[in-house]
């Protein structure tokens, strides 16, 4: 049995209809020792938050996103991190009236043009 005493939230999952149940236990590790994993989960996340504007951003900032994900790149075998790190620049510099974005969300999305 856990000691749920640590426990900061329980996390619960219905998977092929069990449901599964986890503890997330605060271990208390600041942010420059986490796991580069965790890292750039936290940018992935602050990222989507900036996106949508979200009343739960706080005070982040593309800046902070690039810090974390940047931080994290050492394990990025698929190059997905780096991909990553790319869209958050491009973006940052779209919101800052910065870059070409004439061609259009359609050729972004057939990959044609210029996105660097």
């Amino acid at each position: 049995m856990h000691d749920f005493s640590q426990t900061a939230i329980t996390v619960t999952f219905l998977v092929t209809d069990q449901l599964l149940t986890y503890p997330v236990v605060d271990q208390r590790v600041k942010l420059e020792d986490a796991s580069n994993n965790f890292k750039f989960s936290a940018a992935v996340a602050a990222f989507g938050m900036l996106l949508r504007n979200s009343q739960y951003k706080g005070t982040a900032s593309y800046e902070q996103v690039l810090q974390l994900a940047n931080q994290s790149q050492a394990e990025d075998l698929d190059g997905y991190r780096s991909e990553f790190i790319r869209l958050v620049k491009q973006v940052e510099n779209w919101e800052l009236g910065i870059g070409n974005w004439e061609l259009g969300i359609e050729n972004w999305e057939l990959g044609i043009g210029n996105w660097e």
